[in-house]
């Protein structure tokens, strides 16, 4: 109850969810106008992807991310939380993702951005390793 009345005052909206699949073209409207949108970059459940190294293996990282940014002219920005003490988080900025328009037709901008990507979060992965919850085979 806190937290929506918090929301609320802010004018924090959600859109998606766990029971309620969000299309592309919702998200993409949702950053026209000005939203600001969160989605894992660390979980692969289909769609568009790129395979990259992370931990001396291959994986599949999702691209719709970039893909939403280049579309709608939005940055896709590279966050993660860090528990600093009890009861204290800190969110940390590791990478801003701009792409042009028509930039992702080249599929080496992709595979450039997922590289970056993986290769960020594998270095908070080795400073932080019992912060990243992974209850699956990442490297299927």
């Amino acid at each position: 109850k806190v937290l929506d009345a918090e929301r609320r005052s802010q004018k924090i909206e959600f859109i998606g969810g766990a029971d309620d699949k969000m299309s592309f073209l919702d998200a993409f409207l949702f950053l026209k106008k000005g939203g600001i949108l969160a989605v894992q970059g660390d979980r692969f459940a289909g769609g568009k992807f790129e395979s990259v190294e992370f931990f001396s293996r291959r994986a599949k990282f999702p691209i719709n991310a970039f893909l939403l940014a280049e579309k709608s002219g939005s940055k896709a920005v590279q966050t993660v939380c860090e528990r600093i003490a009890p009861r204290r988080y800190q969110i940390k900025l590791l990478n801003v993702f701009e792409f042009p328009k028509g930039s992702l037709k080249n599929p080496e901008n992709s595979l450039k951005a997922a590289e970056r990507f993986a290769a960020a979060l594998e270095a908070e992965v080795k400073k932080y390793p019992y912060q990243w919850f992974n209850f699956y085979d990442f490297w299927r």
